[in-house]
């Protein structure tokens, strides 16, 4: 009979155990600075332990961020529903890529968990290819320098190669990410936007920016009528010339490496080029004038079936 009651005994003490631990958990999960959709819902322990480390060190990384005095009518106004309307999602990183916090919106954009990516490097989200890249903009970015990157971060809403780009990597998207370093503050922000690629059908240009379709080599296929009027040309003039002919020659290296991103990701990001205008210009007398480049692969097609790559060019004189 003693050996019953103490094997009762043991239980309930086990039990009561079980039960404070699990609302100690809890409670902690209620603490965590996520959705409360989200800490609402059950999140094992594992979990709970990993976010908690994660938000301290969070903490700690910004314990020297000097507080306003008053408040300001940023913070006024600032609410996780604006997360909502940018067209984009938030990290913070510590120096070696661990990630301390990602909003929420991450799941709109990548289709990825908040909760699994909090605490865990954003190498084990990227694409192998990528990190070295990013490994040495964050080293950049330490010494106090704003940079942008851009490299293809996993997503499940592209399992499979869309029909706008099927030579698109499967299961990943190219994404912009802006990095920012304050010289008081350890963590390293980031505001990641992530990149579409459309074919010429579906962009849309302001009154002031024009169209450039190029083969892949880079040899120009079309020129719009606001083109042909900034650079000064008529009409097919410049069919089959090659593109980095309209560029000033100090300047190549940087259409260089947005063709490079083209090839690799599929999309680029905006670079400042000097373009020539070939109105009534000799060849010792050329006028450049400075544009932003942006430009985008997209699938040539023919009746419905896919034939070849070629590039889209935005440009955008800054006059």
């Amino acid at each position: 009979m003693s050996t019953a009651g103490g094997s009762s005994s043991g239980k309930n003490v086990a039990q009561y155990r079980r039960q404070m631990e699990n609302a100690e958990f809890e409670h902690l999960s209620a603490q965590l600075p996520i959705a409360r959709a989200i800490s609402g819902q059950h999140i094992d322990k594992t979990s709970v332990v990993r976010l908690a480390s994660t938000f301290m060190r969070l903490t700690q990384a910004m314990a020297d961020v000097p507080k306003a005095s008053k408040e300001t009518s940023v913070d006024r106004f600032w609410n996780a529903q604006l997360l909502e309307v940018l067209d984009g999602f938030l990290m913070c990183l510590s120096a070696t890529g661990d990630i301390l916090y990602v909003s929420e919106t991450i799941s709109i954009h990548l289709g990825l968990s908040q909760v699994e990516m909090t605490g865990n490097s954003i190498f084990d989200y990227m694409h192998p290819s990528d990190s070295y890249i990013v490994r040495h903009t964050l080293e950049t970015v330490l010494i106090g320098q704003f940079m942008s990157v851009l490299f293809r971060m996993r997503s499940t809403l592209t399992k499979r190669a869309s029909k706008e780009n099927p030579r698109s990597a499967s299961g990943f998207r190219a994404v912009k990410m802006d990095l920012y370093k304050r010289s008081n503050e350890e963590a390293i922000f980031a505001f990641c936007q992530p990149q579409t690629q459309s074919c010429a059908s579906t962009l849309r240009l302001d009154n002031y920016s024009f169209l450039i379709s190029t083969e892949v080599n880079m040899s120009i296929r079309h020129v719009d009528a606001r083109g042909e009027e900034v650079l000064g040309t008529t009409s097919g003039s410049l069919a089959q010339i090659s593109f980095y002919q309209l560029i000033h020659p100090e300047d190549t290296a940087r259409l260089t490496h947005l063709h490079m991103d083209l090839f690799q990701l599929g999309t680029s990001i905006s670079c400042f080029c000097r373009l020539i205008r070939t109105n009534g210009q000799t060849k010792n007398q050329k006028r450049y004038f400075y544009a932003d480049i942006c430009g985008n692969r997209y699938p040539l097609q023919h009746n419905g079936k896919y034939v070849r790559d070629c590039f889209n060019f935005i440009i955008r004189p800054c006059e």
